[in-house]
């Protein structure tokens, strides 16, 4: 069912799209921040954009570099884990810590609900890069 060179080819691929997401990501939102402050711009809307459009890029582009690159690997596998790292970091994570933080500590729905969009937001550019890496193949 699997080859070895598939077997390695996925495991390599996890820790390469973590990498590609975690550099497209830090690129497109610096690239975003630097031209709102150049035109002036860098209010609520702009942070908003910016923090829905970036994950949501590096997600995409991280699945369709290992479709490019690592041609061998199980794409569909690397997107389920990838998808389920996402949502435990962003999603999953967050709620643990809420329901068990301590009484005296608080914390702010806005950031969080921030926070649950940027993992929404990078799973469905996942999904959709695969979506189209399957139907162009």
């Amino acid at each position: 069912m699997f080859g070895d060179t598939q077997i390695v080819q996925t495991t390599l691929a996890v820790p390469f799209a973590l990498f590609v997401w975690l550099v497209v990501y830090a690129v497109a939102a610096i690239a975003l921040y630097c031209l709102d402050r150049l035109r002036g711009e860098d209010g609520w809307l702009q942070a908003v954009f910016r923090s829905l459009l970036t994950p949501g890029l590096g997600g995409y582009a991280a699945i369709w570099a290992v479709g490019s690159w690592l041609n061998n690997a199980n794409l569909r596998a690397v997107l389920w884990i990838v998808c389920t790292l996402m949502f435990l970091a962003t999603i999953g994570l967050p709620i643990y810590m809420m329901l068990t933080l301590p009484e005296d500590w608080t914390f702010s729905w806005g950031d969080q609900i921030m926070k649950w969009l940027t993992g929404a937001s990078t799973i469905l550019g996942a999904i959709v890069a695969y979506k189209q890496w399957m139907e162009n193949r």
